[in-house]
């Protein structure tokens, strides 16, 4: 990086155009902005307070609350189930015999009853399903055969598919995988914030530079048709001569115009990007991030197929792709389920009329469910899944190449800018020293003021082309951090609050 050409730059006035800040967002959003602005401060206004970076925020809080939510399936779930005191409206009758009649004994009325019950369930992986109840039951009556009655039964049931299409582990799994990606999701998504803002401010640093070398283009020309009015006016040159330096002053002043206008509608949109709000007038700082060394092809493409977002997404699909096809499968298959249960109940009354005697109910079961006919349906869910296979793995091998290519691409022209920027440089200390005698010979009255204003126009042009140069190499650069998902990890401490 060539700091000294900017350091010149800045001492000529060259790097002191203002961003116009005429629109501003709402009070809530505006933040201070610093005296020069450069590349990471814009970046960080951007990534504090853009729309889009409270968005992918709250993406990634809600991406890893499903993985949680994915990961609590394994906890066992608990209901307590409660009955308020019923009053029951029955009527009971005791009857006996005497001889040949019947007699009245006793009449059971205005009973209360209270119940509950509690039931942990669990489903285990590969298809086990486990229950345990505790139901428990109280009964009074004021006028009755009995004062107090209660009861319990406490079971446990355990359901095991032999051939189960659905597992919790699969779908824990499945969880992770879709929480995985749509944290890359939100991630990828500020990471194209932080591009977003990386580019505009590169075309606003180049249109900014610009404004400065055409400012001084349009001083020397102002300078240049006064010497011609001066010798008009003392009879050294015809007025056709003057006319031809005025006409090039007032070109340039008003293509300066013109930028001008261009360059403070850019600015509006910058900052409008950054999400700030001010009235002063913030420079851009005219200093570049320094660029090491890209690295090899080769590795770029290994990260490229492992870290980018579209990739990791056509891996998903493919697996669920794969996940469906496996269930259709199975599906072709009978269904197996084995039932075992436990079941132990007891009653008790106050005044022992019934016998506590408790009782222990165990079963077991196994069932098959297999249809006999279903027209060819689950032959043509298998068909239909591995067509659907088949063509997302097409899609995932279409994008890689896509990709890789467009890496090839962006990483050949970094080589070739890097290769020119030598070649730029040295022309550009060639056209230095050349303005520089130019003006020596002026001076001493060798060459003409269009001459000498011709030398520097080339200076000024070979000034910008190499900035234009840096600039696209960083471009580059940024293109491929965006290509391989390099970017993702300069953005994760906003992602995590910083």
């Amino acid at each position: 990086m060539n700091r000294g050409l900017f350091g010149r730059l800045a001492r000529r006035g060259l790097g002191t155009v203002a961003l116009a800040m005429l629109v501003a967002p709402p009070a809530a959003s505006q933040l201070p902005l610093p005296d020069s602005l450069g590349l990471d401060e814009a970046v960080t206004l951007a990534l504090d307070s853009h729309r889009d970076a409270q968005l992918a925020r709250l993406a990634l809080r809600q991406a890893r609350m499903e993985r949680l939510e994915s990961r609590l399936r394994l906890a066992p779930r608990l209901d307590l189930m409660v009955a308020a005191p019923t009053l029951l409206d029955s009527r009971n009758e005791t009857w006996t015999t005497q001889g040949d009649s019947l007699r009245l004994v006793w009449v059971d009325w205005n009973q209360r009853r209270e119940s509950g019950a509690l039931r942990l369930g669990q489903d285990l992986p590969f298809g086990t399903r486990v229950d345990l109840d505790a139901d428990l039951w109280h009964r009074r009556s004021e006028t009755g055969s009995f004062k107090e009655e209660h009861g319990g039964a406490w079971s446990a049931r355990v359901r095991q598919s032999l051939l189960p299409r659905q597992t919790l582990w699969g779908d824990m799994a499945l969880g992770e995988r879709e929480a995985d990606q749509a944290e890359l999701e939100a991630l990828d998504q500020l990471a194209a914030l932080r591009h977003r803002v990386a580019q505009a401010w590169l075309d606003q640093l180049l249109r900014q530079e610009s404004l400065g070398l055409a400012r001084q283009d349009l001083d020397l020309a102002l300078a240049s048709r006064q010497r011609a009015a001066a010798r008009l006016a003392a009879g050294l040159i015809a007025e056709s001569d003057y006319l031809k330096v005025e006409l090039d002053e007032l070109r340039l002043r008003t293509s300066f115009q013109s930028d001008s206008l261009q360059g403070r509608r850019s600015a509006q949109d910058l900052l409008r990007l950054l999400g700030v709000g001010s009235s002063e007038s913030p420079l851009l700082a005219a200093e570049l991030p320094p660029m090491g060394a890209l690295p090899p092809l080769d590795s770029l493409k290994q990260r490229l197929l492992r870290e980018h977002a579209g990739l990791s997404g056509q891996r998903l699909e493919l697996w669920k792709a794969r996940r469906v096809l496996r269930r259709q499968q199975v599906a072709r298959l009978p269904e197996v389920e084995l039932d075992a249960a436990w079941t132990w109940r007891e009653e008790a009354d106050e005044w022992r009329w019934k016998p506590d005697v408790p009782r222990l109910d165990r079963s077991l079961s196994l069932s098959l469910t297999w249809p006999l006919f279903a027209a060819g349906a689950p032959g043509r869910a298998v068909e239909v899944a591995r067509m659907d296979l088949r063509r997302k793995d097409l899609q995932q091998q279409d994008l890689a190449e896509q990709l890789e290519a467009r890496l090839e691409q962006l990483w050949l022209q970094a080589e070739s800018q890097r290769m020119r920027q030598p070649l730029l440089e040295r022309q550009l200390s060639l056209a230095r020293q050349d303005a520089e005698i130019s003006r020596q010979r002026f001076q001493a009255g060798q060459i003409t003021s269009r001459e000498l204003i011709d030398a520097d126009r080339a200076l000024s042009l070979l000034r910008l082309e190499e900035l234009q140069a840096r600039l696209d190499m960083l471009r580059t650069r940024l293109e491929i951090e965006r290509l391989t998902g390099a970017d993702r990890q300069l953005v994760r401490p906003w992602a995590e609050g910083r």
